[in-house]
């Protein structure tokens, strides 16, 4: 008996609660803090295991982000015959679109897009994202044809048109800066439909931002070759032999906004 009592006493007499079960706290008890430690150990681990699945989310990401980048075609066939499911997969935040769908269209990946289409994955929800991505990438690939998808976007078809559509404080809308920038040529038909829809577009804010345009891209590969409307002309040349770009230098608003929309 003594053996099967001793250990009892012996628990007892370091308990903190007298007696142990009236719950009176001893005099010599420790106070609450003694056991601050355990809840900061306790703090310390439920802080790593939070990091540690936001960086694996963020590897994730990266990951994908990488496979998704242009001229890595091949590389994101691979990986999508090992998990397919990644097509279909939405993500956790946002408006619920694909992953996938989503970094290609923000990597500018025209390849990625159209194998990603061949796939039939669903870009639905990137097409209220004009302003942010090339009007010619999705023109190209989520569009028959870049006019109507002006018309489509201009009478608000799709989430977020009345957004791209209104201009901001310099009197541009979004959707004019990705015209400008890689599809000048349709500007003239652009502004058409905005002014049977009623949209007033400030001339002078315009030619400023494509004075800005053209300053930034001395190449002049996406819009200095391509600001030419008169099919005869694909030089980019006015009647005295100056480019649109020399024009923008000078600073001749009038013969460069005849240049860049025809009239």
């Amino acid at each position: 008996m003594h053996i099967l009592i001793e250990p009892l006493l012996a628990a007892d007499k370091f308990c903190p609660f007298k007696g142990g079960v009236n719950m009176e706290r001893q005099k010599n008890s420790s106070p609450w803090y003694t056991y601050a430690w355990v809840w900061l150990v306790l703090g310390i681990l439920a802080y790593l295991l939070c990091m540690r699945m936001a960086y694996w989310d963020y590897m994730i990401a990266e990951d994908l982000n990488r496979l998704c980048k242009p001229g890595r075609l091949e590389a994101l066939k691979k990986r999508l015959e090992e998990e397919p499911e990644l097509v279909r997969k939405k993500l956790q935040y946002g408006d619920g679109n694909n992953r996938l769908v989503h970094m290609v269209c923000r990597n500018h990946n025209l390849e990625g897009i159209q194998y990603l289409k061949s796939l039939d994955a669903d870009f639905s929800q990137e097409t209220a994202f004009l302003g942010d991505t090339p009007l010619s990438i999705l023109s190209e690939t989520l569009y028959p044809n870049t006019v109507e998808s002006i018309r489509e976007v201009v009478s608000s078809r799709f989430v977020g048109g009345e957004r791209i559509l209104r201009p901001n404080r310099s009197g541009i809308s979004p959707i004019m800066v990705s015209i400008l920038e890689y599809q000048p040529l349709i500007l003239k038909e652009y502004l058409e439909i905005l002014k049977r829809q009623g949209v007033k577009m400030d001339k002078d804010a315009l030619l400023q931002l494509a004075v800005k345009k053209l300053r930034e891209n001395q190449q002049g590969h996406t819009i200095v070759t391509l600001l030419v409307t008169d099919g005869a002309n694909h030089a980019g040349k006015d009647a005295e032999g100056k480019s649109a770009l020399d024009l923008a230098r000078e600073a001749k608003k009038e013969d460069f906004l005849k240049l860049m929309v025809g009239k």
